[in-house]
């Protein structure tokens, strides 16, 4: 309101402007929405402010632009909003075929400031594939409920290896997606042995017809290709005439077969 003297309202004045600025900064935050209003019999009405980060102690200023008159307001808060999008914190990584990432991806509520919604330990999060870089899919899927506004992801793995994977995340109550960045499956260690090729024509005496190869497997089954130092040995398991094996040197996987 702008004021005589005596405290009344100048209902006369429809042409002085006001301005407004953040006086004191609760929290950091920025003000919008400071276009300069004018006033209407005496009466300056402000519009569209709006702070974007939460905190407590915020005030404002305001300046009559033809006496540089100010009066500042009574200290408020900005508290957190409601879910306007969500955002990757930490980042899927460390991805070997059919293990747990070693880096889970951590999810991010955001009110329309791009603040966390710490007041949120309710909502849901869901994950899927989006881009499936080698044809694998994904582990570990259950929805994840956020712990003041933030949802960490545990488990989660895809057993193929492959370039390119990403992941969506889900808000079950807004239906706001985030991708993840691209990143790759790599091979892991050695889970199991395979045998690819069986043992064939068996003659007594004679080199079988057809040899066996054996494949060594990471977690998710993919054929560690890397390993060419690693040795397999053969041994008969069931004696089915008390013959005895000959050829039993160890043989040393090439590209991991």
């Amino acid at each position: 309101r702008l004021l005589d003297a005596g405290s009344n309202v100048i209902t006369t004045n429809s042409t002085t402007t006001g301005r407004v600025a953040i006086q004191a900064v609760g929290g950091g935050g920025a003000l919008s929405g400071t276009t300069p209003r004018t006033a209407s019999s005496g009466v300056i009405t402000f519009t569209n402010l709006s702070i974007n980060t939460v905190g407590t102690g915020y005030t404002l200023r305001f300046t009559c632009d033809s006496t540089a008159d100010t009066v500042d307001s009574s200290a408020f808060n900005v508290t957190p909003g409601a879910i306007d999008s969500i955002t990757v914190q930490t980042q899927p990584a460390g991805a070997l075929g059919g293990t747990a990432f070693a880096t889970q991806p951590v999810i991010r509520l955001l009110d329309a400031g791009s603040n966390i919604i710490t007041t949120d330990s309710a909502t849901t999060v869901r994950v899927a594939i989006q881009a499936v870089g080698g044809g694998g899919s994904l582990s570990g899927t259950s929805p994840v409920t956020v712990s003041s506004g933030i949802a960490t992801f545990s488990g989660l793995s895809i057993n193929t290896i492959g370039a390119g994977y990403t992941l969506r995340f889900t808000c079950a109550s807004s239906s706001d997606t985030v991708d993840s960045n691209a990143f790759t499956v790599s091979l892991g260690a050695i889970n199991t042995i395979a045998v690819q090729t069986e043992p064939a024509g068996a003659t007594g005496g004679t080199a079988f017809a057809t040899q066996p190869v054996i494949r060594l497997l990471d977690a998710g089954s993919n054929v560690i290709t890397t390993d060419s130092t690693t040795t397999v040995r053969v041994a008969i398991q069931a004696v089915g005439g008390g013959g005895a094996l000959s050829g039993t040197t160890p043989r040393t996987a090439s590209s991991g077969v």
